[in-house]
């Protein structure tokens, strides 16, 4: 709960002064809800193990509520789906501790990318889901393809003893409430649209268009 007391009354009926509480509840909201889920980590078993970053349950569970939070403010959200391309080769070149060492390396770079408002998660395999609050599709599609970038520039140097090995991804994104209102549908979209960066020749950013 949150109260403002100010013996001017007529001050409440400012439009400005009202869109500055808004802010400040918001922001407030916010920092609140990160606490909320420092002290779930705390207690749950959220992460996955071999990267550090959260697990597909609580993918799934932050999500919906992520998509609430932005239905009632009326805010605009952006999920990410990230796949290294030609991961099975890599793996199969160089073995499971490579591919390992390379998804560890991949989201670490991406952890130290993203805003600490964004929410990162192992989601399949080698697949990598990034949740982006108040992002709107067209800075989300700038955010990914300087992720995309960095990976493409980045020397994976401890990888494999004496080689330096490259790194791209595909990214596919969809976007609340441009592409769907409902978490089921952003997956979906986010899937078929990093499908199509995939068939549209890898390293690149795609949307559900």
């Amino acid at each position: 709960m949150v109260v403002m007391i100010k013996k001017e009354i007529a001050c409440w009926n400012d439009e400005k002064i009202r869109r500055l509480m808004s802010n400040y509840v918001g922001l407030t909201a916010l920092a609140l809800h990160r606490l909320e889920l420092l002290d779930i980590a705390k207690h749950t078993n959220i992460t996955d193990e071999l990267t550090g970053v959260y697990n597909k349950r609580f993918f799934n569970e932050i999500l919906s509520k992520q998509i609430f939070l932005a239905k009632r403010r009326n805010e605009h959200l952006s999920l990410l789906i990230l796949d290294p391309d030609h991961f099975k080769n890599l793996h199969d070149t160089y073995g499971e501790g490579a591919g390992d060492r390379i998804l560890q390396q991949m989201t670490r770079i991406i952890s130290d990318f993203v805003n600490k408002s964004d929410i990162i998660a192992r989601y399949d395999h080698e697949e990598i889901a990034i949740i982006m609050p108040t992002l709107f599709i067209t800075r989300a599609l700038v955010k990914a393809d300087e992720i995309r970038r960095i990976i493409e520039y980045t020397d994976f140097d401890d990888i494999v003893p004496g080689q330096t090995i490259k790194l791209t991804v595909s990214i596919g994104i969809a976007s609340f409430p441009e592409h769907g209102t409902e978490q089921e549908t952003l997956i979906k979209l986010a899937n078929k649209a990093l499908y199509q960066a995939k068939e549209g020749g890898r390293n690149r950013v795609a949307g559900p268009y």
